[in-house]
């Protein structure tokens, strides 16, 4: 619990003490959930525990009323803060704590009180980073895309930026070195990035990098921050792989305000943080794999996410004993520092050890990546080997594909990019558990192009099928959009829909004649797509709302499915047409039967962020 002491209680009247308690309550609020002990009486009823965090203001001269100064001897983690340059002392009951220096992160920002809110937002992270030390760092690793045509300039400068807020960024002009292999460099750096920073200005969508960049920043699910910078046509963004439908930020001068970077660092520490918390989908998951072959992890560190976990061996004709792992799971890529504390653990014990776990959220890592005694590997994958370990494998049935239906939504009048930013990286969460799990059962993901799809089922399929990728992906596209199968070709079996003339064709304008073309040839690779031999059912997450004159995609991707006999399921918690129609559906008490689960498993799919449970829960009901 993090317990928040208001300014009053060691301060006398000062605005700026205020104003950065409120933002930091704010954002707390966000990320974690905040206690405020705003008098003697509260505090006299709290409990501090050693794994609580308590947050307050360096009193002058360390002279703390004596109800405080018993709050700060008790064994908890504290956090002082020093509102001016004469009280960065926190105190002699806690004379060993740095104190954050509000007057030197905003000098250092060139930013004045008025923006107190981002230096506010600041010491939450390092705080989080803190106290959640596998899940949230503060010196985030950040990738910056841009072109360096026109964003050359502006990117060193967001370099720098970064740099004087102690966060350490790949920028290709000052980390790549004359002679190296600059992809090889890229995708090394993008692997081991906590989020990516791009930076879109109008010659962006002219450069293959970029397009590169983003496609395996949303294959390999990091947090993508897009800010807008100039003048950018819109019409360029179409056909590009984007993580959602509008930009986070927007400056519509070509130029880095420190604002601007504060504000970008916020919301990819925030976005970062949220992805690290599926490793609890992880854990989640791994524990009931254990609970359903009697298995139990051993819990070593609660904080630390650290366990160890037997696993009995396959009874054969003679005695064997069982494997032990040393697992620890993070919420990003692990550090250097982690992996030098892991291996101390690991080393002290490692005859009782046949392999060393460090697991995160990150893509599955080569063979060649895992031989040694500890090695860092994706947490989902590991989970899914324990549960290939423990269980007897499943004959193939013959029809093992799953049709994903979906797309980004356009923004709700309500809503603002960066308040729809978590919205979208849940669709892309959604969508990279749904793809991997029928991946991992052998199945085949059937889908129309989408742009920001496309890279991330691709590249799935290539790290979790690589002997037999192209089969596993069946891929619909329209001839009346001109597609370039090219593109496509190699990574997927591609389906080529003809495009459908209206039969009124020669009565109609141009215009009105190309809408109807684009709605009845959409209709035809829908219905191809729908019947394709492999379906076995329709999952779908996000969609476009509703528009005038136009029925949205997802409703007649259902519609067709549904005529077919096709199982549907929609998941809800992912922002889009599904999570609308999963909500009728609830007010009815899902008494209209869309697929073979229970109105309780339907209302799971409705509300959970679990995102790999409730693929696991779809397909275990369908092979």
């Amino acid at each position: 619990m993090i317990y928040l002491l208001q300014p009053a209680a060691t301060l006398d009247d000062s605005v700026l003490a205020k104003n950065f308690f409120l933002a930091c309550r704010d954002e707390l609020e966000q990320q974690l959930g905040v206690t405020v002990l705003a008098s003697e009486q509260a505090a006299r009823s709290t409990d501090l525990a050693s794994s609580d965090a308590l947050v307050f203001f360096n009193a002058p001269k360390g002279s703390y009323p004596s109800w405080v100064s018993q709050l700060l001897q008790s064994n908890v983690q504290a956090f002082p803060i020093a509102i001016t340059k004469d009280d960065r002392f926190p105190g002699s009951e806690q004379s060993r704590r740095q104190s954050f220096d509000v007057p030197d992160e905003l000098a250092r920002r060139g930013i004045t009180e008025e923006n107190i809110a981002t230096v506010a937002a600041a010491f939450c992270r390092a705080m989080l980073a803190k106290i959640e030390p596998t899940l949230s760092q503060y010196d985030m690793r950040i990738f910056l895309s841009h072109r360096r045509a026109d964003g050359e300039i502006v990117a060193r400068i967001f370099h720098e930026e970064l740099l004087k807020r102690v966060q350490r960024s790949f920028r290709d002009l000052s980390a790549v070195f004359v002679g190296e292999d600059a992809q090889e460099k890229i995708e090394q750096a993008l692997i081991q990035s906590d989020a990516v920073i791009f930076l879109e200005t109008p010659s962006a969508y002219q450069s293959d990098w970029i397009a590169k960049e983003l496609e395996m920043a949303l294959s390999l699910n990091l947090p993508i921050v897009w800010i807008s910078l100039g003048n950018v046509d819109p019409a360029h963004r179409k056909a590009y792989p984007l993580p959602g439908r509008e930009p986070h930020l927007v400056n519509p001068d070509i130029a880095v305000t420190a604002q601007l970077v504060d504000d970008s660092l916020r919301l990819a520490f925030r976005l970062a943080r949220n992805s690290g918390l599926r490793i609890f989908d992880s854990i989640r998951r791994w524990k009931t794999v254990c609970a359903a072959h009697r298995i139990e992890p051993e819990v070593i560190d609660r904080n630390a996410l650290l366990f160890n976990l037997t696993i009995p061996r396959v009874r054969s004709r003679y005695r064997e004993l069982p494997m032990k792992h040393l697992v620890q799971f993070f919420g990003r890529w692990p550090k250097r520092e982690d992996r030098e504390d892991f291996e101390k653990t690991f080393h002290s014990a490692e005859a009782d050890y046949d392999a060393g776990l460090m697991l995160g959220p990150i893509p599955v890592q080569l063979s060649e990546n895992l031989e040694g005694p500890v090695c860092i590997d994706s947490a989902e994958e590991y989970v899914t080997h324990v549960g290939q370990l423990l269980s007897n494998p499943v004959p193939a049935s013959p029809r093992r594909g799953i049709v994903i239906s979906g797309a980004f939504p356009e923004r709700e009048p309500e809503e603002t990019p960066v308040a729809g930013a978590s919205g979208q990286q849940n669709l892309i969460d959604a969508v990279h558990a749904f793809a991997r799990a029928v991946f991992e059962r052998q199945g085949t993901v059937i889908f129309g192009t989408h742009p920001t799809f496309v890279p991330l089922v691709f590249e799935m399929a290539r790290r979790k099928r690589p002997r037999d990728f192209k089969q596993a992906v069946h891929l619909y596209v329209s001839n009346a959009f001109n597609p370039n199968l090219r593109d496509y070709d190699p990574y997927a079996v591609v389906y080529a829909v003809d495009k459908i003339e209206p039969r009124n064709a020669a009565e109609l304008d141009e215009d009105e004649r190309q809408r109807q073309i684009r709605n009845l040839s959409l209709t035809e690779m829908r219905k191809k797509m729908i019947q394709d031999p492999q379906a076995l059912a329709l999952v779908a997450i996000g969609g476009k709302y509703p528009r005038s004159g136009l029925i949205p995609g997802v409703d007649e991707e259902v519609q067709l499915a549904q005529e077919v006999g096709l199982p549907v399921f929609l998941i809800g918690s992912a922002p889009g047409r599904a999570a609308q129609l999963a909500s009728e559906h609830s007010a009815k008490k899902w008494s209209e039967k869309t697929n073979p689960l229970s109105p309780e498993k339907n209302e799971q799919l409705r509300t959970s962020l679990d995102y790999g449970t409730l693929a696991e829960m779809v397909l275990s009901t369908l092979f």
